[in-house]
Formats: C-alpha cells, structure tokens, sequence
C-alpha cells in the first residue's frame, strides 16, 4: 500500500527501536473503553435460564469474555450489547457496533429482502 500511495494512515510506522508497527484502527477500543464495556456487561441482571451469568462469562482480568456458548454469544451479540455500547466515548464506533449487532439480529432472523 505505501507503494501505491493508498491510505496513508494505515502504513507501518517505524519506531525508535527500529521495529515496525501497525497503527490501531479506528473500531480498537482502548483499555479504559474495554473496562467500562465489561464492567456494564457485568452488572446486567438477566432472567433466569435467559442467559448465563454474565459475571461468569466476563473476565476483568483480561478484559475478554470467556467460555461463551452459542446462545450466550448470540444473546450478548443481538441483546445485550447494544445497551452496553454507550459507554464508548466515539460516536464512529457506537454506530459501528450498533450497525454489526442489527446485521446479527437480521441474520438470525431471516430477514433479508433479495435485491432484484
């Protein structure tokens, strides 16, 4: 891409140490964003036998989810994350995100229109 002059601000960055980096993307939440997302997803209250305990499926210590079924996935996915999507500070990614979980709940509807 640097050839081609394509995207500039995706192209390696060369440090100090003579290593070459790739720059985050702009859909990267930071380590405060990851915490706060998952401190939200912790404190959810959900019905019995609706999903599993969200405090068993969040790990703050690697700020990552773990052990998540299909359904949990699903759930968290279609559900429950675009509640919890709020405390993300940049609206690019807000709508990002919120674009991904309706494209989710479309798909596992079946609600598609054919384009003709």
């Amino acid at each position: 891409m640097e050839q081609l002059k394509v995207m500039p601000e995706l192209h390696l960055v060369l440090e100090d140490n003579g290593k070459y980096t790739l720059p985050t993307a702009t859909y990267n939440l930071d380590i405060e964003e990851k915490r706060s997302v998952l401190t939200s997803m912790r404190g959810i209250k959900v019905p019995t036998r609706f999903l599993a305990n969200p405090k068993k499926l969040v790990s703050m210590k690697d700020l990552s989810f773990h052990y998540c079924k299909a359904h949990d996935c699903h759930m968290m996915l279609t559900v429950y994350l675009p509640i919890v999507i709020g405390t993300v500070k940049s609206e690019f990614l807000k709508m990002s995100i919120t674009h991904m979980c309706y494209f989710s709940s479309n798909i596992s509807r079946g609600c598609f229109v054919g384009q003709s």
